[in-house]
């Protein structure tokens, strides 16, 4: 008698899952860099719409006199920042110290049409500084008046665009250092 097997031996089916199982694998660390790349090049468009925003708000005389040096404000709107993720209404950025920074109606009022401001809104991003653990979800605006910092954490440290890191004490390529751009009068 001659039976012929028909179907996949034990060891074929073994391979093929294993093929499966590392074309997966590239897959997804492919897929989470590009989602890095993604949240970083939101919060550098951001960054740069706010710039161009502040500039042209010099030219028309934006009144500054609100920031003292110390306060740290929310570049956005209110509802720009709802309340999940574990931020409060406003806020922006969260320290696991407890501060917290939130938007402000002085600021916005300091801007000439409140209703054209960029969305101040990104994606939350991460990092370790001073033992302090902050999580932020938009860009800070600190300074005086002739001259302001926006603060940012993209999602892959060093990627600052125009601004310049500020550092990040864990090492940790995805903690996401901060940076600073100053824009001046």
């Amino acid at each position: 008698m001659n039976k012929k097997a028909y179907g996949f031996t034990l060891i074929e089916l073994l391979i093929v899952i294993v093929v499966i199982g590392i074309l997966a694998t590239i897959s997804i660390i492919t897929y989470r860099g590009i989602q890095e790349r993604a949240k970083t090049t939101a919060v550098l468009l951001a960054v740069d719409q706010w710039e161009k925003s502040i500039r042209l708000e010099f030219t028309y005389g934006m009144d500054l006199s609100f920031l003292d040096g110390v306060t740290t404000y929310c570049l956005g709107r209110i509802e720009d920042f709802p309340a999940r993720d574990g931020f409060a209404e406003g806020e922006c950025l969260v320290g696991s110290n407890g501060d917290t920074y939130s938007v402000s109606t002085v600021m916005t009022e300091a801007f000439t049409a409140p209703s054209d401001m960029p969305s101040g809104s990104l994606p939350i991003t991460t990092m370790n500084y001073g033992g302090v653990t902050w999580r932020s979800r938009g860009i800070a605006l600190s300074g005086v008046n002739t001259s302001v910092l926006l603060t940012y954490i993209p999602q892959i440290a060093g990627q600052c665009g125009r601004g310049e890191p500020v550092g990040s004490d864990t090492g940790d390529q995805l903690a996401g250092d901060a940076c600073m751009l100053s824009v001046n009068r």
